[in-house]
């Protein structure tokens, strides 16, 4: 009797994992985009798949999965205690889902995350610097006036420049 069940157990198994590699990036990228910091991420990551296979959806079709996942992300997000950083709603969840599919796509993010590399890459040298140091290494502004050179303002003017390039750049190669 075992041999009868283990061939379905193993077939189950098999369809979980790639449930998992399928959209464990993405999910952890939702995350991270209505703002929770990378430990937390992974946490709820964690959380949001064993709900999954507690109880998975009944429609098992890859949108509708992804979907299952960011819904119990936001809601374990929002759970948490953590704020959304994202500008939308954390309560509105189709909002949010609607925000997130403009954004990032059916990918789960990576063609996001294709433009933005390269259009890191076509930033000037120290627009670059400025960016990897205020939001890689979380310098202050003062420090990055510093370390940069700058006064104050010259550092909002430099990273908000930035930020619209990016955004710009990023739009335009993901459309």
């Amino acid at each position: 009797m075992t041999d009868v069940v283990a061939p379905a157990t193993d077939q189950r198994i098999e369809s979980d994992e790639a449930i998992i590699r399928s959209h464990q990036r993405g999910v952890w990228r939702f995350l991270r985009w209505l703002g929770a910091d990378p430990a937390l991420a992974d946490d709820l990551v964690q959380e949001a798949f064993l709900l999954l296979l507690q109880r998975p959806p009944a429609d098992r079709s890859e949108p509708a999965v992804a979907a299952w996942l960011r819904t119990t992300a936001a809601n374990l997000f929002r759970s948490s205690g953590r704020r959304a950083r994202c500008g939308v709603p954390i309560h509105d969840g189709d909002l949010l889902d609607a925000v997130w599919q403009q954004n990032a796509g059916n990918d789960g993010g990576d063609g996001y995350q294709e433009a933005l590399a390269l259009c890191l890459q076509s930033l000037p040298e120290r627009t670059r610097q400025a960016l990897d140091l205020r939001y890689r290494h979380g310098l202050a502004e003062a420090a990055l006036a510093g370390a940069l050179g700058l006064r104050a303002g010259g550092v909002k003017t430099l990273l908000r420049r930035a930020r619209e390039q990016l955004a710009q750049c990023i739009r335009a190669k993901t459309r």
